[in-house]
């Protein structure tokens, strides 16, 4: 269907490859009408099926940390995993920015214990953290 790929050879000043590069034709970059058409309407669907997260501020402690856990309560179904990531700000007690997620990552995960709570287990890797934090989290 496609014309035959052309190459450029690229060599050194002595003769030596150095590289050579795949020439495609325009025609070979577009993508079909309905092919994007297609790919449009399932990316929609996908965004309209994507769950909207839950915010949640937690106190990590008072006294700084490197990990610990900490409870969420809602309604949790056993059979779905929850995803849970730390919001960017701004966070209780720590002023007005919004790049506290860039200055202290928090890492963390959870668990489903019963119908209405999940345990998180949080990590911030080598540095010391306390206070407020801002997370989203849903199930699928």
């Amino acid at each position: 269907m496609y014309p035959e790929e052309r190459v450029i050879n690229t060599r050194l000043a002595d003769g030596r490859p150095v590289a050579t590069v795949p020439v495609l034709d325009a025609q070979q970059d577009d993508i079909p009408v309905d092919l994007l058409a297609k790919l449009v309407a399932i990316f929609k669907l996908l965004l309209a099926a994507w769950p909207v997260g839950i915010a949640v501020s937690v106190n990590l402690g008072s006294s700084p940390a490197i990990a610990g856990t900490f409870n969420i309560t809602g309604t949790f179904d056993a059979t779905k995993k929850v995803f849970i990531s730390q919001a960017s700000g701004p966070y209780t007690g720590k002023g007005t920015r919004s790049d506290e997620a860039e200055m202290d990552f928090v890492s963390v995960s959870a668990e489903v214990i019963n119908a209405t709570t999940a345990r998180c287990y949080w990590n911030s890797g080598d540095q010391f953290v306390a206070g407020y934090f801002s997370f989203n989290y849903y199930q699928l």
